[in-house]
């Protein structure tokens, strides 16, 4: 997401199982979160207040124990504090879940209906679905490359750049080498085309 947002260079602080503080509010650290139009800089913690900025989208992921903490406490928790969008990852069921709030003042949330097996998060302007039992985020393009993937292919493309550049100099050393063989041979013909003119002139009365 960090190579994603900063290609578009979108600001966005994406934070991951660091401690979040709301005014007068118990803290708690979401698995994963992202704040809007805030500096990327790393931060220990999260605080609302000092930042000025709230949560913007946030992601749990369930692999045991208390499953009502995220499925049922945090859903009410979240909309409260006025999270935009809430996300749960069941680990042990492959299932992922979203809700939202539907309007700017709404203090409840809308459970987000999938299409096409994606589920749309507007404050991110991009979409999550599941992808062999992983969520994996979606934009506009499709599937929004995980960073090996992105490494990969910058290093692919910087190989074909080489390879690319090695045969315009090839073929640019061929192109100089024909010229020069075209050049000799077009001396030789003028040098043996003299060397005749020089015989039928001694051969005159």
């Amino acid at each position: 997401m960090e190579a994603f947002f900063r290609k578009r260079r979108r600001g966005v602080y994406i934070g991951g199982s660091i401690t979040v503080y709301y005014p007068e509010e118990r803290r708690f650290a979401p698995d994963l979160f992202v704040v809007n139009e805030a500096d990327d800089h790393r931060r220990s913690a999260w605080n609302v207040l000092a930042e000025g900025r709230g949560l913007g989208f946030a992601l749990e992921v369930h692999c045991g124990g208390d499953k009502r903490k995220d499925a049922e406490r945090n859903v009410l928790w979240f909309a409260r504090l006025g999270i935009p969008e809430y996300f749960l990852f069941d680990a042990r069921r492959t299932v992922l879940h979203g809700w939202h709030l539907a309007e700017p003042g709404d203090r409840t949330y809308t459970r987000i209906v999938p299409q096409s097996g994606h589920w749309p998060v507007r404050s991110l302007g991009l979409e999550i679905g599941l992808w062999e039992g992983q969520p994996r985020w979606y934009d506009g393009l499709g599937m929004v490359p995980l960073t090996r993937e992105l490494n990969y292919s910058l290093s692919l493309n910087d190989a074909l750049e080489r390879v690319q550049e090695a045969e315009a100099e090839r073929d640019e050393a061929t192109a100089r080498a024909e010229a020069e063989a075209a050049r000799a041979t077009a001396a030789e013909a003028e040098l043996e085309r003299l060397r005749a003119e020089i015989g039928r002139t001694r051969g005159s009365p």
